[in-house]
């Protein structure tokens, strides 16, 4: 329970147990055993029998499990993970990315996926260039020093050098054409992209980092179940399937099939690079369409997009995925032409 002050600011009475706190940490601390877990058990999306829950839960429960309630914890840590750079870098603006570059290096250093980052945007609307935003946002996903790792001891170093240029590309063309979207738009207050101004930002005042958390998670919770339904939904048809029954020509066809299968899905922490590896081996799947399948998948999944909307609106989120998907499609054929 808590009580105003003279000052108008929200104050925890002495002895009272803190709700939002609590379940905060309880679901980083819920998060990390699961990291802990499939990373010493090497679990993984195609070793997921192996888990524990996966034994003792039906199928289709277990996937519910994977696909709303894994998401929501995922979004609940990247929401406390934005007011924390909210509450501690508001005041040192040095410390956050001011340029396109900067934030592509930020971004990958830092282990979170496309829902992790994504609500960051809240948090940076008000103090960086939209394109900054959207190249961290975009590069968040597609690279990390695990990642990098992956891809160096599985699929080489020719494979860790296209992933990164194409990451780049993508990170820093698609934040300048959602900027330029933007004001062709005359900068509409769409979604809760927005100056950060009095009028608006009071719902927040006075409160700590936890109760933003769960504010910012309840503003957001419907296009998360939605994300989480339309993921289940992909996971039910299969898509990943249909890439083994496919004629893997280095044609453009091909790779516009695979760049579509890999935006229904969503493979996080280096799980397309352990799909892909199989697949280079005995099928005649080029690298341009192991870099579509791999870019694709990692950071236009179907469940990224609907949060998105929320945050940037259906018209800059649109632009952004053909924008992705335009670079992918041309990054890959280019591979394919030369390798």
């Amino acid at each position: 329970m808590s009580f105003l002050n003279t000052n108008g600011l929200t104050v925890q009475k002495p002895g009272k147990i803190n709700f939002y706190k609590v379940t905060v940490w309880l679901v980083l601390l819920l998060l990390l055993t699961d990291t802990v877990y499939s990373s010493w058990y090497g679990i993984h999306y195609h070793t997921r029998e192996k888990c524990i829950i996966y034994r003792f839960l039906p199928s289709w429960l277990f996937m519910i499990n994977e696909y709303l309630v894994e998401l929501f914890l995922i979004v609940v840590a990247g929401s406390f993970a934005g007011t924390i750079v909210e509450k501690y870098f508001s005041k040192y603006r040095r410390f956050l990315p001011q340029n396109q570059l900067s934030a592509f290096l930020y971004a990958s250093v830092i282990p979170v996926c496309s829902c992790s980052a994504i609500p960051l945007i809240e948090t940076m609307k008000s103090r960086l260039p939209l394109r900054t935003i959207i190249t961290f946002v975009m590069a968040a996903p597609l690279l990390n020093p695990y990642i990098l790792f992956l891809s160096w001891s599985i699929l080489g170093v020719w494979y860790t050098a296209l992933r990164i240029a194409g990451s780049f590309l993508i990170a820093i063309i698609t934040g300048w054409a959602v900027e330029i979207a933007y004001h062709k738009m005359r900068k509409p207050e769409i979604g809760i992209y927005k100056s950060c101004k009095p009028s608006t930002c009071s719902v927040t005042a006075g409160k700590d980092v936890y109760q933003k958390t769960w504010q910012l998670v309840g503003k957001i919770a419907p296009f998360i179940l939605i994300a989480g339904i339309l993921g289940l939904t992909f996971e039910l048809l299969e898509p990943l399937k249909l890439i083994d029954n496919l004629s893997l020509h280095n044609n453009f066809l091909s790779l516009i099939v695979i760049t579509a299968i890999g935006t229904a899905i969503y493979l996080c922490n280096g799980a397309d690079i352990l799909f892909l590896a199989p697949l280079l081996q005995y099928t005649d799947l080029g690298a341009g369409g192991a870099i579509a399948f791999s870019l694709s998948s990692t950071a236009v999944c179907a469940s990224s997009i609907i949060m998105l909307s929320r945050f940037i609106g259906k018209r800059l989120t649109s632009i952004l995925v053909l924008t992705t998907i335009l670079i992918i499609l041309i990054f890959s054929f280019t591979i394919n032409l030369f390798s």
